[in-house]
This record gives structure tokens, sequence and C-alpha cells, in this order.
């Protein structure tokens, strides 16, 4: 009789800590019409929509769809973990090539997560996405500038995908295209180097702690990242949804 209980106390406790955990656990956002997600509110308006018709226009061009999620915290939660959660919950990429990309940036702590679908993974391998994470947006995120940083990582995503990823077919990265990819790489990370070293001569803050940038970067049209005029971008417009794309797990991850 002792043990029976004692067997029932020790599920009732485990029943209630399962409930505790389940119940705490940080809930997937809801999906709309989006691709570019900033829940920590460190874009610009004129960021997001030119970030937002990027993709869209890469996914009406190629059927390659890609999120951007920004959110402010992962409160405890395991980046890959949650992050996969996304990706799959959301399907983005084409259900019958799993060609979807999610890249999701936790602001308050600091870390990057890109998932890769499997019909990409021939084309942006694990060790490329790391290398853009490591190359790309690490070094831009640590100047505060989110917009750059996404919008060089898409542009680079794009290049990689534009030659050897067509109608859901992925072809791999040969001996003399990885040379390529290589040298565009370098070609590009000296280009920026350079921007930047000369667009910083000129940059400003304000008193409230915003950075300005008189003219703005090539990169985003229309004012500086400082730049707190509204778009009129509609973020319930386009009528887009993802395609039902599934995640295996591959990509790559760091913090900065």
């Amino acid at each position: 009789m002792f043990q029976f209980s004692f067997k029932r106390f020790l599920l009732l406790h485990l029943f209630i800590i399962i409930g505790v955990y389940y119940g705490n656990a940080k809930e997937i956002p809801t999906k709309s019409t989006l691709q570019v997600y900033d829940y920590a509110g460190i874009l610009q308006p004129n960021e997001v929509e030119y970030l937002q018709k990027t993709l869209k226009d890469w996914q009406d061009s190629t059927s390659i769809e890609m999120a951007v999620v920004i959110d402010k915290s992962l409160e405890d939660e395991d980046i890959f973990e949650y992050s996969l959660k996304i990706a799959q919950s959301w399907g983005i990429g084409d259900k019958s090539t799993n060609n979807g990309i999610l890249l999701y940036i936790s602001a308050e702590d600091k870390k990057i997560f890109m998932h890769i679908g499997p019909g990409l993974q021939g084309v942006i391998p694990d060790a490329l996405g790391k290398r853009i994470i490591e190359n790309i947006l690490k070094p831009a995120f640590r100047e505060q500038k989110y917009g750059e940083g996404i919008a060089s990582a898409i542009l680079t995503l794009q290049q990689l995908a534009a030659g050897t990823y067509q109608g859901g077919k992925s072809e791999g990265v040969d001996g003399a295209y990885g040379f390529f990819f290589l040298l565009f790489i370098l070609i590009f990370v000296i280009a920026v180097f350079f921007l930047y070293r000369s667009a910083s001569r000129s940059h400003t803050y304000s008193r409230s702690g915003d950075y300005h940038s008189p003219g703005g970067m090539w990169i985003f049209p229309g004012g500086g990242f400082g730049s707190g005029s509204g778009s009129g971008y509609d973020n319930d417009s386009g009528g887009f949804d993802f395609g039902g794309g599934d995640f295996d797990g591959g990509g790559a991850g760091g913090d900065w």
C-alpha cells in the first residue's frame, strides 16, 4: 500500500513539473503575411520595407523563401531548438523542395542562428552559413548596423544560390564555383571595409544616441539608418504565405 501511494505521489509531481515547464515555455510567434519580423524594434521603417521587398522579389523569381525574425529575448530558451520550432511550424520554403531559410536574431541575448532547408544545403552548406554569420552579420551587429548586416547577408545568400539552384534542383558546389564564391566574399568584405571606414569619418550621433549617416548608405534608399521617417509600409499587405517547407536542423549560429 505504501509503495503504491509513493508511486502515485511521484507521478503526480512529475505531471506537475511537466505542466509547469510547458506552461512557461516561450510561445512561437504567429506568422502573418510578412517575411521580416522585428519584434525588438531595432530596424528603421525604411530598412524593414527594403528587406521585405527584397525577400518577396527573391521568392517570386526563384521560389526560395526566407524569413528574418528579430526577437527581443530568448527567455532562457535554447536558440537552436526555439528557432527550429519557428522554421518548422511556419513551413518556410516550398513543400516539394524544402528550399527555405530562417535567420533568427535575439537582440538582448546577442545570438544568431540561420536555418537552411535541406533543398538548399548543397549550395549553402553549414560552413558557408557560418562564414556569413562570422564575416558579415557579427561585425555589422557589433556596430549596431543591423539593417546593413542583414541586407549584406541576404545579398550573399542570393549570390550563392543564383547560379546553382534552379527550379528546386540542388546541384551542389563544384570546385570552380567554390573558388569564385570565396573570391566574391573577399572582394565584398574589402569593399564593405573601405565603405565603413570612409563613412565613419562623417557619422554623427544625436543627443538621444541615435546613429545618423548623412545621405545614408547605398543599401537602403531614402535616408540614413538614424532616419525615423515612416515608409508607409503596411505590415499586412502583400498576401504572402509560406509554402509548407520543412527543416532538418541544418544551419549555423553564433553570438556577437
